[in-house]
């Protein structure tokens, strides 16, 4: 789509976490709804295994309660408020993991 002028690509046409465009960075927190791509390299776990040794991440991603209140629609928005509560969830059970990749575990 063209914004102010300039094209703009939704970022989950390249990867579904562009995990490389913080290669950079020494800790991150990925947050994958999706996971699979037909190109392996551009799948999350892929892109997180090629960053620098001794970077901190943490990939949540939905567990299985939280893929079943999804669905196979994932635009159905009757399943919202289940959906909101499978991520409410599972995001509390991930505290104290992502207080540790902040140092703070």
């Amino acid at each position: 789509i063209e914004i102010a002028g300039r094209p703009h690509l939704d970022g989950g046409c390249g990867s579904p976490a562009n995990v490389d465009l913080a290669a950079d960075c020494d800790r991150l927190i990925v947050l994958t709804p999706f996971q699979f791509t037909r190109e392996p390299h551009r799948r999350p776990r892929a892109q997180l295994n090629g960053l620098p040794a001794g970077a901190g991440w943490l990939h949540l991603h939905p567990d299985l309660a939280a893929q079943r209140a999804i669905g196979v629609d994932v635009l159905d928005a009757g399943r919202s408020a289940r959906v909101c509560e499978a991520g409410r969830r599972q995001g509390r059970a991930a505290r104290g993991a992502a207080l540790g990749v902040w140092g703070r575990g």
